[in-house]
């Protein structure tokens, strides 16, 4: 199972697999509040990770056995995975109107008109996706995630060996979203979460629960550039991607900018925000204020992804 339930309790387990190393967070839910049980950071040897991309699975299994010797006991929840940014191409698409599963199928033959390679080496998935025009027209839109088949192979074996049974597997700015879209997500309709972290940053377009864009932009605080030239280009991109976004999407108004992790923190970086997209309405973005964490962990900043991640389906 997913999750357990002893006396009304739901507990959940979430790897996040980024740059700066393992996230583990375990976290459990009694009536409405959540409450973190554990989170770790496990360091990841060298290339394991770079620039966003997986680039050694092989070299996970040392990190996950070190992960599991620190917690010591085994993990004894299936865990929800998320594959990093640049390992997941996240496309949204266009078809006839027809139920998700159909969908799904029908799409094996509009792959290699999407992606570049082949449906065979691939593994991928389908989920209608919210917009303002939904439900007018023959057509439906859906957003297809697609990985390289080896890669995913490689993480499961890497889990498996370590112990670890995988709950799931999914984008890791599909748990990104997932948290900055809210415990009740809002109806007001467009909105775009820019979660800036050391080397690069995630940029992602929101329509209520659906993911319409996806970026990963190799920028972020300690950039060699410096933090402000970082902040400047920053801002272009998100500018240019809101321009981008409500072109492709006839009405969709994107008037809310959320920011979390090193942007919020630093001085005066959201003013300057505010002050290069007047267009829009700048808000710093705290993962446990949204979701009413009273007690906030020690290392606090740059859960976002594990967290999304954990609340998955949560009922």
């Amino acid at each position: 199972m997913a999750y357990s339930f002893f006396g009304g309790k739901e507990s959940r387990t979430a790897l996040s697999i980024e740059g700066d190393g393992l996230r583990y967070l375990e976290i459990e839910r009694r009536g409405g509040v959540f409450r973190v049980l554990s989170n770790l950071i496990q360091p990841l040897p060298p290339g394991t990770v770079q620039q966003e991309l997986l680039g050694d699975p092989t070299k996970l299994l040392s990190a996950l056995e070190e992960l599991r010797a620190r917690r010591g006991r085994g993990f004894i929840l299936p865990v929800y995975v998320g594959l990093p940014s640049r390992d997941v191409m996240l496309r949204v698409v266009e078809l006839p109107r027809m139920n998700p599963e159909d969908a799904r199928e029908a799409f094996r033959w509009e792959f290699d008109k999407y992606f570049p390679f082949s449906v065979t080496e691939a593994v991928y998935d389908t989920c209608p996706v919210e917009h303002p025009e939904e439900g007018s027209g023959e057509n439906m839109r859906l957003l297809v995630a697609a990985a390289r088949l080896r890669l995913v192979e490689l993480l499961l074996e890497a889990c498996e060996n370590a112990g670890m049974s995988v709950a799931g597997l999914e984008p890791a700015l599909a748990g990104l979203l997932r948290t900055f879209s809210g415990p009740i997500p809002s109806a007001e309709g467009g909105f775009l979460c820019l979660s800036v972290g050391r080397l690069s940053s995630h940029v992602v377009v929101g329509y209520r629960t659906s993911g319409l864009l996806f970026r990963t932009l190799l920028v972020g605080a300690e950039s060699s550039m410096g933090f402000d030239e970082a902040l400047r280009s920053l801002a272009r991109e998100v500018g240019s991607t809101i321009t981008f976004a409500t072109g492709q999407f006839r009405n969709l108004v994107v008037d809310r900018v959320l920011v979390c992790s090193t942007a919020v923190t630093r001085e005066n970086s959201l003013a300057f925000l505010a002050e290069s997209l007047p267009q829009v309405a700048v808000h710093p973005f705290s993962l446990w204020d949204t979701w009413g964490l009273e007690e906030v962990p020690e290392e606090a900043s740059g859960w976002e992804t594990a967290f999304g991640l954990a609340v998955k389906d949560f009922a």
